[in-house]
């Protein structure tokens, strides 16, 4: 509506001011928004016009803001990136100048490691040092001196041969626990009283299960011991003896009450009953008298020479790999009592 109140349409409007701010007039003279423009007749070749309509303003406009945010946007993304790409070249170039520096550093000293043996290697590597045990027997048996003579075998005191306990355990409970090969069934742990196990009796062939049924007895009774140079031991040293486990052939576990050298003689009075097993009986005999460092007297070699002739027979079970020593075992430290006379 004009200022006469006459209604009229944008492209009537009278006059040179446009109905509203930022409209635009055309060569007709017609009004138009200013998101858009008149039908411009454009003139050809042969002088004619083709009317030719304008893109909107605004559309222009939004185009070229656009392409400036995806601009803006590109060039913000490639300097990201790059500085992400110089960060990892970075990283690299320290950690290869780290390798290097550590490969010139310990190149003379590589670290070797050795893997840990198994229980199949340690069997097999027992097999393999009982199969040359009594050659080694022989050697040291040749090698012992003569027992010493005693006139009097009544100065033998059993009672300064006993083993002590060790904890709420005694020797024998100890020994049983650490040869059993299953787990201890307790019959009172807290009292330290085991009750069943496994274990093998290799001069009657029998495997024991329960721990009444088992004895732990000294290979070499201390009887003997004293006769072949244990009558000048200290009492420290008679009572390492009687608890020994370090040697395996020490102390030995046996059935109980199944005559085993029953009176505790050597070899020259008593050998086991079946010759299949003399030699695993004499090897570890001379095994535990080279240990404690102890003689032998001329009949007792000469069992003893007899039983190791038996290792090479087809029937004999050879040297047992169960007692056999693996290592070089600590020296027993074994004191003696000089006598005042």
């Amino acid at each position: 509506m004009d200022l006469d109140g006459v209604w009229r349409g944008p492209n009537q409007w009278p006059g040179e001011s446009p109905p509203l701010d930022g409209w635009v007039k055309d060569d007709a003279g017609q009004w138009f928004p200013p998101n858009q423009r008149a039908d411009t007749p454009q003139k050809g070749p042969d002088g004619g016009g083709v009317a030719v309509k304008a893109e909107p303003l605004a559309t222009k406009s939004e185009s070229r803001q656009a392409q400036s945010d995806r601009r803006a946007m590109y060039t913000v993304a490639g300097i990201v990136g790059g500085a992400c790409l110089l960060l990892a070249a970075a990283l690299i170039l320290i950690t290869q100048a780290g390798a290097v520096g550590d490969g010139e550093k310990y190149s003379e000293e590589p670290e070797v490691v050795f893997a840990a043996e198994t229980d199949q290697d340690r069997e097999a590597r027992k097999r393999e040092l009982a199969l040359h045990a009594p050659n080694l027997a022989r050697e040291n048996l040749a090698g012992f001196p003569e027992a010493p003579a005693f006139d009097d075998s009544n100065e033998f005191d059993s009672k300064q041969w006993l083993p002590g306990e060790l904890g709420c355990l005694d020797t024998a409970e100890s020994v049983l626990i650490a040869r059993s090969s299953v787990p201890i069934v307790w019959a009172d742990q807290l009292e330290c009283v085991p009750d069943r196990g496994r274990w093998s009796d290799r001069y009657l062939n029998t495997v024991l299960t329960r721990t009444r049924d088992a004895a732990v007895v000294a290979l070499v009774p201390p009887s003997v011991v004293f006769d072949s140079g244990g009558a000048l031991w200290s009492s420290a040293t008679r009572q390492a003896y009687v608890t020994d486990q370090e040697h395996p052939a020490t102390l030995q576990v046996i059935t109980a009450d199944a005559g085993h050298n029953p009176r505790a003689q050597d070899p020259s009075a008593w050998k086991p009953s079946s010759p299949d097993i003399w030699c695993a009986y004499a090897v570890d005999w001379v095994s535990v008298k080279t240990y404690w460092q102890l003689g032998v007297t001329g009949s007792e070699r000469a069992a003893l020479s007899e039983m190791l002739d038996t290792c090479d027979s087809p029937t004999s079970k050879g040297a047992d790999p169960q007692t056999i020593v693996t290592g070089q075992l600590a020296s027993p430290g074994i004191e003696l009592v000089v006598s005042s006379e």
